[in-house]
């Protein structure tokens, strides 16, 4: 059996990243399956290895075919396999006509590609424009681009089996497209982290502080947890808070509203952040 595994882009090096090395992670261990693998972005392995492990990313060495994409005709041609993976179902809308239930998966932590497309969100249409072969120069094209993009989504929705982490995700997914998901619940290798967490070498007293781990990125609302910061600073409750994960150079000025925010809540004492953390750093944080 041939399982291709699909990702707009590994290195990011957020969670559906994680997700998607660890199911080819899990595929591998497999006798019968061969696999491949189809993304936008050549994997850069060196940062890859940093942020998630040695362990976790060789198995992208281990794939008998990478395949590169240049554009979303790349994706759709005609080669079919045995089981297809959409590791980014949240934003890449990849479909062909041979899919069904039973040969597809859709991992989808939440169907923003349906909103971003009814609201014509201009950061998502620049995605969609980059990855089309066609690109779109007037509104009507734009119009035609997304139109073609809402049936690629929706039909992929309708035709795999669609898992996602969360009952609140599965709502969602419910309510935008009157179909039952799987809940797949944590979507991430739990052992890895209670081992390190849990090691008999912690000393007995520990960092009374909160661990954020989150990708940088406006979608995970990291604004949340600063508050967080402020109440639990206000009412005496622990040491300080910890904000950690990668930063994409794209999302810099993101990053530096969360530090303006910081400083206009006067927590510069009580949150600190650590971006592009290595995976032993990460481990070196949750055993504080």
């Amino acid at each position: 059996m041939i399982a291709n595994v699909t990702h707009l882009d590994l290195n990011a090096r957020g969670g559906s990243e994680r997700l998607a090395i660890a199911t080819m992670e899990a595929l591998s261990q497999l006798e019968d399956v061969e696999l491949e693998l189809s993304t936008f972005q050549r994997p850069n392995i060196i940062g890859l290895q940093s942020a998630f492990g040695q362990s976790s990313v060789s198995v992208i060495k281990k794939a008998r075919t990478m395949r590169i994409l240049n554009s979303f005709d790349e994706l759709s041609d005609k080669k079919e396999y045995d089981l297809n993976i959409n590791a980014h179902g949240d934003l890449l809308p990849f479909y062909q006509a041979n899919f069904s239930k039973s040969n597809s998966i859709t991992y989808c932590h939440f169907p923003a590609a349906k909103y971003l497309i009814d609201t014509q969100d201009a950061e998502y249409i620049n995605l969609m424009n980059r990855l089309a072969s066609k690109k779109s120069t007037s509104r009507a094209s734009t119009e035609r681009l997304l139109q073609s993009t809402d049936i690629a989504y929706v039909s992929m929705m309708n035709n795999s089996t669609i898992l996602t982490n969360s009952q609140y995700s599965s709502k969602a997914i419910s309510k935008t497209f009157n179909l039952r998901s799987v809940v797949l619940s944590p979507p991430v290798d739990v052992d890895t982290f209670r081992k390190e967490v849990l090691t008999p070498s912690l000393p007995e007293e520990r960092n009374n502080q909160v661990l954020v781990i989150s990708r940088f990125n406006p979608s995970n609302k990291i604004e949340n947890a600063i508050r967080l910061a402020k109440l639990l600073k206000q009412n005496g409750i622990g040491k300080r808070m910890k904000i950690v994960r990668s930063l994409s150079p794209d999302r810099l000025d993101y990053y530096s509203s969360l530090l303006t925010m910081v400083r206009d809540y006067k927590l510069t004492d009580h949150v600190k952040f650590e971006v592009n953390v290595t995976f032993q750093e990460l481990m070196t944080n949750m055993r504080e």
